[in-house]
C-alpha cells in the first residue's frame, strides 16, 4: 500500500492513484488517509474519493485543522460523514485504523473512537 503523505511524491489521493495505475502492479493499493491529504492541501479531499475508491485497501481516521492540528474525526475541516457515506456506498469492508495523534492519552483515544462510531453510524 501507498499512503499519501505531504512529505512524499505521492502527497494526495489523486497523485497516488495515478502513480499506482502507472506502476501497473495489480496488487498495489492505497492506504486512504483524508487527514494526510487535508494536511497537504488545507481542504477536505472528498472530491478525489471516486478516483481513489477502487484502490482503497486500508483507512486511517484523524481530523485536521490548519496549523497543523490533529483532532478526533468531526472536529476539523474533513466532512467524515461524507467520507464514511462514500466508503459505505462502495461496500468497503476492510480495516479502519484510528490515528489519535493528538497526545496519545486514553481519554483522547476514547474520544477518537466515540467520534468515529457516531459519525460512521450517522453516515
Amino acid at each position: 500500500m501507498i499512503e499519501p503523505e505531504p512529505i512524499c511524491v505521492a502527497d494526495t489521493g489523486s497523485i497516488t492513484a495515478d502513480l499506482i495505475r502507472r506502476a501497473g502492479v495489480p496488487s498495489l493499493r492505497i492506504n486512504y488517509d483524508p487527514g494526510n491529504v487535508a494536511w497537504q492541501t488545507d481542504r477536505d479531499p472528498i472530491d478525489e474519493f471516486d478516483e481513489v475508491a477502487p484502490l482503497i485497501a486500508n483507512v486511517h481516521i484523524k481530523d485536521y485543522r490548519p496549523g497543523p492540528t490533529w483532532l478526533p474525526a468531526g472536529e476539523g475541516i474533513i466532512d467524515y460523514r461524507a467520507h464514511f457515506r462514500a466508503l459505505q456506498r462502495i461496500g468497503y469492508q476492510g480495516p479502519i485504523s484510528l490515528e489519535p495523534h493528538m497526545d496519545g492519552s486514553a481519554e483522547t483515544t476514547r474520544a477518537c473512537k466515540n467520534a468515529f462510531e457516531s459519525l460512521w453510524e450517522g453516515a
